[in-house]
């Protein structure tokens, strides 16, 4: 059936032609457009001006789109390219499209509007369904209604759930402008439950006041390392447990631990323990009140207190027992100073040589104490006891006592051993007079100074009185000596080497072994000379005596 529709305009005929079922056509003239209502399922087709141009506000009560050709040769245009309209769609029953745009508004009106978005291949999982409830928007998977995405449309609520659509795991809580992840019910503006991951080349996150105009600190994550900063000059970066402040970094980086205004970079108000993982105590720092207390343990709860710097430089240890042992490793030197400047007054060298006043060893000797007479006595041995004939000191030799020095309140004796226990094979003294005459007592000057006294020398008293001489004549020793000082390794303000120590050169050299003399062991000669000189004088008494009568 063909029909033919003609409307006259001026002096111009124009028409239209449409073919197919039968159906009612209306014509609104004062908008030239054309209505079709059309009971056939795929016969009915918008129509199109005579003059190509594009019918607008099409009406369908029942029908298809289908890309039919209407008026031309190429698919239907109604506003533009195939398939889109300008203005508005209005569809009252079920509407197929290959691919639909809408540029204006949508409206679908039902007790429970649903819309299925389904692809081609006919598998329902794979397909959504979008669902508005009284006051609740989903989005849900079609083939078992499990809910992806869920709107409160009165309350503003959002959840995206898991793979079961049981739990949301995103959510935002409109009312309480806080937003959850792992969670449905932030307790802050972001709470997390699970881990946290920021990945980028530099990773920062950062702190702000709530006017988001002050930083006041960030975490920064680059090559291996986690900054965690304060910001600003003069901020702290404070930790807190139960809302107490337990521990603060300042600004100039001291750390303080029980206290807020730490002064020095480490400083504790309180006690200080480290145990191992058995539980015993490796370094104490305590005290009650009004004391101090630093106890360091080492293996075994020996006491083991280390002072380092790049290498083992010096510790302080238990020897097993009670005792206490300091010591320096390699060749360190022990200085002991006194005074703000660090004025050295005794040290103990690499080869255990004990110096005080100096830097270095008098020849062979082991202490070697340098001071001026002028304004101090060199050693002070003072007894404060109560025994009449105290011991200032002894002597001792091959683990016997060979000699001391006794005090009493007025004099001081100086004695040699002399208890006959030690002695045997006791055999009286002669020739006595013929050794004294082979002395030679001399008076002589000192070569140090030019001073004047009597007294021999030791080689012709030693032939006479061996006894009474050590060393032997015109013998030499060799004797170590300081080349070139010691330099003390020096640190900055941390404790890092910024020069290392050096040790001191030595050298080697001959001296003079001088012999010396103990004029005291010429006693018991002398003692027995005089004797014999006596008895001598005493025989020629008795003999003038009996001359005499």
């Amino acid at each position: 059936m063909t029909t033919q529709i003609q409307r006259r305009r001026g002096t111009t005929v124009q028409h239209s032609t449409f073919t197919g079922a039968e159906g009612e056509i209306t014509i609104d003239t004062t908008k030239d457009t054309a209505v079709v209502h059309d009971g056939a399922t795929a016969g009915g087709h918008p129509l199109a001006k005579e003059d190509g141009s594009t019918l607008t506000n099409v009406d369908i009560n029942s029908g298809t789109i289908d890309g039919t050709v209407i008026g031309g040769t190429t698919p239907a245009a109604v506003s533009g390219t195939t398939g889109q309209f300008s203005t508005s769609l209005n569809v009252d029953g079920t509407v197929t499209a290959d691919g639909l745009t809408v540029d204006g508004n949508a409206t679908i009106s039902s007790a429970s509007p649903t819309l299925v978005l389904e692809d081609t291949d006919g598998a329902a999982q794979d397909d959504a369904r979008l669902q508005v409830g009284a006051s609740i928007f989903n989005i849900k998977r079609d083939s078992d209604s499990v809910t992806r995405l869920s709107v409160g449309l009165t309350t503003g609520d959002i959840s995206f759930y898991e793979d079961t659509g049981t739990t949301p795991k995103f959510f935002w809580d409109a009312s309480a402008e806080a937003l959850g992840i792992g969670t449905n019910n932030p307790a802050e503006p972001l709470h997390v439950e699970g881990s946290i991951r920021a990945s980028a080349t530099s990773p920062l996150i950062s702190l702000w006041n709530s006017a988001g105009s002050d930083r006041y600190g960030y975490i920064y994550g680059q090559s291996g390392s986690t900054t965690f900063a304060a910001e600003g000059a003069s901020r702290p970066m404070l930790f807190s447990v139960a809302g107490t402040e337990r521990m603060r970094i300042t600004s100039t980086g001291n750390v303080g631990i029980g206290t807020t205004s730490p002064q020095a970079q480490l400083h504790v108000e309180g006690d200080l323990r480290v145990r191992d993982s058995s539980g015993n105590t490796d370094v104490y720092f305590g005290g009650g009140t009004g004391q101090a207390s630093i106890t360091v343990y080492g293996p075994s709860q020996t006491t083991n207190f280390s002072i380092l710097n790049n290498n083992s430089y010096a510790y302080l240890t238990t020897n097993g027992g009670n005792g206490i042992q300091y010591r320096a490793r390699g060749s360190g030197t022990h200085i002991f100073t006194t005074t703000s400047s660090d004025t050295e007054r005794m040290r103990i060298d690499a080869s255990g040589n004990l110096l005080v006043g100096t830097t270095s060893a008098y020849s062979v000797s082991k202490t070697t104490i340098d001071y001026s007479s002028n304004a101090a006595f060199g050693i002070t041995l003072r007894d404060t006891g109560s025994a009449v004939d105290g011991a200032m000191a002894y002597f001792v030799k091959g683990g016997a006592v060979v000699g001391s020095i006794i005090s009493t309140t007025s004099a001081t004796a100086y004695n040699t051993s002399s208890d006959y226990r030690l002695k045997e094979d006791v055999q009286p003294m002669v020739g006595a007079s013929n050794r004294v005459l082979a002395l030679n007592p001399v008076n002589f000057a000192w070569k140090a100074d030019g001073t004047r006294v009597d007294g021999f020398l030791a080689h012709e008293a030693q032939a006479v009185v061996p006894e009474a001489v050590t060393g032997t004549k015109d013998a030499m020793r060799t004797e170590e000596y300081e080349v070139t000082p010691a330099v003390e390794a020096t640190y900055d303000e941390d404790g890092n080497e910024l020069t290392p120590y050096v040790p001191a050169v030595m050298g080697t050299r001959e001296v003079p072994d001088y012999q010396g003399i103990d004029q005291s062991k010429l006693v018991p000669l002398l003692t027995a000379a005089l004797q014999e000189a006596l008895n001598e004088i005493a025989a020629l008494k008795d003999r003038v005596a009996s001359l005499e009568v």
